[in-house]
């Protein structure tokens, strides 16, 4: 937990200056999450990465991926990579620890004990969601608090009329835990011998809802493709997880032309070239960041631009 916690506050995201800002609505959406109580957030519309990214360089976060995941190997492989992975060295060394243990106790199972085999999954994956549960939560020895205090400013915006003044020694904001492409463990289709997987990813869902609605600890952030989201409400709701979403709105014009030129800047294009990308990514790249970034780069293309011509 001492690992994750500092992890957590010692390498903060750096953001890629090909993200386009999103500072107005990452404000706005940080003084929401200071007003209200800590809940399980579903992310929608376009731009979902780098809002997130740009939120996650603000408070202490643990961001997990599941893009990767095919099985529960790959589920519990990529959940410790990115929750000791941040701390650097001391990550690196814990991490391997981890995977070698885990290749080990593979090998002596084999697929002879699959029902074993299983509950030694279940039962690792359950160590690693408790690290992360009593990082967040502060429930470590040694870590100290987290970064990034409540703002003052903010906190005496909200504070009502004829209240008492703040305390001196402001309650810390609350860290986002954020799985970055859920939806992967949701569409991947376990075997007749990953029964385990279902339970790891049920205990995916006890977490979140845990460290969100009883312990008050942490925001969850879960970013999905649309077809899966229905099926992430209903699970949580049904576990009691207090849902909410946010719908992160397409990139204003001004905003367009600025990642524009972020990305035009590198390739060299000038002139008509420039001007003819502007025009197809304008009409064509409905605002979506990442959208922008793919035509720019498929339109800015030797070959493209020779068929093109």
């Amino acid at each position: 937990p001492v690992v994750v916690r500092v992890g957590m506050q010692a390498q903060p995201y750096t953001l890629n200056p090909q993200l386009c800002p999103r500072d107005a609505e990452v404000d706005q959406w940080e003084r929401l999450l200071d007003r209200t109580a800590p809940g399980v957030w579903i992310l929608e519309g376009n731009g979902k990465t780098s809002f997130i990214r740009m939120a996650q360089a603000r408070r202490p976060s643990v961001y997990i991926s599941f893009r990767e995941c095919a099985s529960t190997h790959d589920l519990i492989f990529q959940f410790t990579k990115h929750i000791y992975q941040p701390l650097g060295i001391i990550g690196s060394f814990i991490l391997s620890y981890v995977q070698l243990t885990q290749a080990a106790i593979n090998l002596i199972l084999g697929d002879k004990d699959a029902d074993s085999h299983g509950l030694m999954q279940e039962v690792f994956f359950s160590l690693y969601l408790g690290h992360v549960r009593r990082a967040v939560s502060g429930d470590t020895t040694s870590a100290g608090p987290l970064r990034g205090g409540a703002n003052e400013t903010i906190s005496s915006a909200f504070r009502e009329p004829g209240s008492q003044a703040a305390p001196q020694n402001p309650k810390p904001q609350a860290p986002l835990v954020i799985l970055d492409h859920i939806d992967t463990l949701i569409s991947t289709a376990p075997g007749s011998k990953e029964e385990s997987y279902r339970r790891i990813l049920n205990s995916l869902f006890l977490f979140a809802t845990a460290i969100t609605k009883d312990s008050g600890a942490a925001h969850v952030v879960l970013i999905a493709q649309e077809p899966q989201r229905k099926e992430l409400q209903a699970r949580l709701l049904a576990l009691g997880a207090p849902v909410r979403h946010l719908k992160v709105p397409p990139l204003s014009d001004s905003e367009v032309e600025e990642l524009l030129g972020r990305l035009l800047g590198p390739q060299g294009l000038r002139g008509s070239d420039a001007d003819w990308i502007r025009n197809q990514v304008k009409r064509k790249g409905q605002g979506n960041p990442q959208r922008i970034k793919e035509l720019v780069a498929e339109l800015a293309s030797k070959e493209f631009n020779t068929a093109r011509k």
